[in-house]
């Protein structure tokens, strides 16, 4: 079988991406106006002046709603088909009860790690931000839609939704997580008469995954847009500041990810950099469009690709 080319592979074409943003934004950054000849007059040199990278913003911002716009339902047709497959509901409880002490234990890890890290270098340290001036204006819309904080209670009061349509229709990940488990206990429960309804959504889900295809192709020109926004709106010098609090949360991710999910890799008979490398594609445009969400579908594809069974993914 022969191999592909680099330039055949995804995150050749992101690594373009970015490096075509980075130029974009320094060669047209925001509120800088484009000196022309004064004989060259008119509406091209009103598009010339206005121009800067932060309008390519929409790339990113439009990647990320259609990947949203299909997170929620492969959820459910995933979780649904994989506990129905189960049939165990047993089994279906040992595994989520490992996932779950699986997820605090690491989550707790990296919690101390972060701290330990940004207590021992202190990164935002000679920054000299008055917090109080700083402006909001671009964080309102996020802060209005943000919920106030409330108790344990509160919390677990909101991951049951209204209705189910309107979990779906929020597209909040742990209403629709919610909906999904019980919905697939329900069909594990009724044995081989669930069989019809498992076959669509299997389907259903084939589909979904088909509409992930064509929309991460996208991905190299999202990651264009938010690199050209961000140095366009921001510019190299504004970020070099940040050089040191960015390299701490780098370094912080790395030693996570080599020492103890690497650990924990090798004691499973798994090596964490072949892992890695096989994720390439993926990391490369969390790394571009800093959202996970992106490649959630293509990991679940990845992982029963890599032998990992639909019920355990």
């Amino acid at each position: 079988m022969q191999r592909k080319r680099f330039y055949h592979h995804l995150y050749f074409w992101v690594f373009v991406g970015t490096l075509l943003g980075i130029a974009t934004g320094l060669l047209f950054p925001e509120k800088v106006a484009q000196k022309l000849p004064p004989h060259f007059i008119g509406p091209p040199a009103m598009i010339v002046q206005n121009f800067s990278g932060v309008v390519f913003k929409p790339f990113s911002d439009g990647f990320i709603k259609l990947i949203r716009m299909v997170i929620a339902p492969i959820i459910f047709t995933t979780v649904v088909v994989g506990m129905a497959g189960m049939g165990n509901l047993k089994r279906i409880g040992r595994i989520g009860a490992k996932a779950f002490i699986y997820f605090e234990i690491m989550t707790t890890l990296a919690l101390v790690i972060g701290w330990l890290v940004a207590k021992t270098v202190r990164p935002g340290e000679g920054m000299n931000v008055a917090v109080a001036s700083l402006s909001i204006k671009d964080l309102q819309s996020k802060l209005a839609g943000a919920p106030e904080h409330g108790t344990f209670v509160d919390m677990l009061m909101n991951i049951i939704p209204d209705t189910i349509v309107g979990a779906f229709a929020r597209g909040d990940i742990l209403p629709v997580l919610f909906i999904s488990v019980l919905f697939g206990m329900a069909m594990s429960g009724l044995g081989e008469s669930n069989r019809p309804v498992i076959l669509a959504l299997e389907q259903v889900a084939r589909a979904l995954m088909g509409m992930i295809s064509m929309i991460i192709k996208l991905a190299p020109l999202a990651v264009f847009g938010a690199m050209s926004f961000t140095i366009a709106k921001f510019g190299l010098k504004s970020l070099v500041p940040l050089g040191k609090m960015m390299a701490c949360i780098y370094l912080t991710c790395v030693s996570f990810v080599l020492i103890c999910l690497g650990s924990l890799l090798r004691y499973a008979g798994v090596n964490v950099l072949k892992l890695l490398k096989y994720f390439r594609d993926e990391l490369f445009i969390v790394f571009g469009t800093a959202s996970s969400e992106s490649v959630l579908p293509r990991m679940f594809t990845k992982l029963e690709h890599l032998g990992c069974t639909k019920p355990l993914v």
